[in-house]
């Protein structure tokens, strides 16, 4: 048997057979096949939904009916605020029936106000306008919201989230199950990619007016400015929405719609490392397959509908349903594709020490010197130069005070640490578990690990910490009050034990 250790000192033996076995041609050439053979069979084996494995991807042409690209598509996942297109989608249909209108106000409950961020801070017992309430779902992601609604329309969150997943059904998406409305950690409530751009597409067929919402860069209430978590509005030519999501459990998640040139792709990026390398990846598979869609037949006046099981006709008789299933053969456009189009990649365990696919906040020398290392990463003064790690600025950020609850049943609510503005003055040593472009990302990886590490961060200070890298805003995510070294390596220890990347510093 090959192994890792042959060429190392003191396996000469070893070495001088393999040369002696590669010495006959025909014996070389049988290993290269057998290797080959292994080769491929490895790139055709399935991947797991595990912490490593969260990448999935599909791009549809929607006027045509093709899939172009798909990687994954129906492997679970978690979808995270994804689920608010779903909960959107359930508030157009209440629009559309008449059962509310844009001016009608939404009673928000101490249940619904409770809710972690992101969120708007609606207090129990206020209102909400519907049209507030799309346009805060869709620009802030608001879970407050998203229980509100909820809760309005349907008494709880928990008989919602039950009409979620009967409206799945009927647009065929046949692996999707919708536990809350909000998106929040659950482990019941998963999807797949090809599920999310059936979501999508309907909500754009179904739903044409409304749908416009999504593209909304910016909305304001009470006098507060909230912008759209989806980046590529604006930047990504034909890009018109539609939905960004994230927790921990997922990853970076992303589903667009593209109009551009008379074509239409709809395309799913799940279990993004970052939010950046997320929307990279997104604008790559747009900028690749809009050149390969089928320009919309000017003919057909109408887009191509979604086949829905609820009885009723279609609107369009020659409508592109989404395939329900990957075929048994992989197709060749398929194959072509899943060489230029890699998998966001997983994390190596040795980078884990090192904190570099985790955090991209260490550049390649100091990441060279930590991958070094056996045990964990002190990042000290010898890191002033880097902006992601070295001390921020004292000026004030705009920061979410958050709470938490684990289950979408009525309970009373465990409130984390109040989440600082800036970093205590009296600060020694601290740790960071990652750093993202994303605020309310950060803000939810602050809930979730004081949650997760309460016996080790319970009478920490979490915070964010903004830096500026180049045009764009960084945020560190954080924790301090550690007295002395080891207590801080210590809680990193035991945040890497629950699949947190961390590192201490002074």
């Amino acid at each position: 048997m090959l192994r890792s250790g042959l060429l190392t000192p003191g396996l000469s033996l070893e070495l001088t057979v393999l040369i002696g076995y590669l010495s006959s041609p025909l014996r070389k050439a049988r290993l290269v096949f057998l290797l080959s053979v292994l080769t491929i069979a490895a790139s055709l084996m399935p991947q797991t939904a595990s912490a490593e494995g969260k990448y999935a991807a599909f791009v549809y042409d929607a006027n045509k009916g093709d899939v172009l690209f798909e990687r994954n598509a129906d492997s679970l996942r978690y979808p995270a605020s994804l689920t608010k297109m779903m909960t959107l989608y359930l508030l157009f249909d209440a629009l559309d029936a008449g059962k509310v209108d844009l001016s009608t106000p939404l009673r928000v409950s101490s249940r619904a106000a409770s809710m972690p961020p992101s969120k708007l801070y609606l207090k129990a017992g206020s209102t909400i306008r519907v049209k507030d309430a799309i346009l805060a779902l869709i620009t802030k992601s608001a879970n407050d919201v998203a229980v509100t609604v909820a809760e309005n329309l349907a008494g709880s969150e928990s008989a919602f989230a039950k009409q979620m997943t009967s409206k799945a059904r009927s647009i065929g998406m046949t692996r999707t199950t919708f536990a809350n409305a909000s998106g929040l950690p659950n482990p019941h409530q998963r999807t797949t990619a090809r599920d999310m751009a059936r979501l999508g597409l309907s909500l754009r067929t179904e739903h044409p007016r409304d749908f416009n919402y999504f593209s909304t860069r910016s909305f304001s209430y009470k006098g507060v400015s909230y912008g759209n978590h989806n980046r590529l509005l604006g930047r990504v030519g034909g890009v018109n929405g539609i939905k960004t999501g994230y927790i921990r459990a997922s990853g970076f998640n992303l589903v667009t719609n593209v109009e551009k040139d008379n074509r239409h792709l709809v395309a799913v990026v799940l279990g993004g490392e970052s939010g950046r390398s997320r929307d990279q990846h997104m604008a790559s598979l747009i900028n690749r397959y809009i050149k390969k869609a089928s320009p919309k037949d000017r003919r057909n006046k109408v887009e191509p509908l979604l086949v829905a099981n609820t009885g009723q006709s279609a609107k369009n008789p020659t409508e592109h349903p989404l395939p329900l299933a990957v075929p048994p053969s992989i197709e060749k456009a398929q194959a072509e594709v899943l060489a230029a189009f890699a998998p966001i990649p997983p994390i190596r365990p040795e980078a884990e020490r090192a904190l570099v696919a985790a955090l991209p906040t260490l550049d390649k020398t100091h990441a060279g010197k930590a991958a070094s290392q056996s045990g964990p990463v002190v990042v000290v003064a010898s890191l002033a130069g880097n902006p992601l790690v070295e001390q921020g600025s004292n000026a004030p950020v705009e920061i979410d005070r958050s709470q938490t609850t684990k289950s979408i049943a009525p309970a009373a609510v465990e409130q984390p640490a109040e989440i600082a503005e800036t970093a205590p003055e009296d600060s020694n040593w601290k740790i960071q578990i990652s750093a993202t472009d994303d605020l309310s990302a950060a803000k939810e990886m602050l809930v979730e690990a004081s949650q997760e590490g309460k016996a080790v961060l319970a009478s920490k200070t979490p915070y964010t910490e903004p830096v500026q890298k180049g045009s764009s805003t960084l945020y560190r995510v954080r924790f301090a009050g550690f007295e002395d070294q080891d207590t801080a390596r210590q809680a990193c220890d035991f945040l890497k034990r629950k699949k947190y990347k961390c590192i201490y510093l002074n």
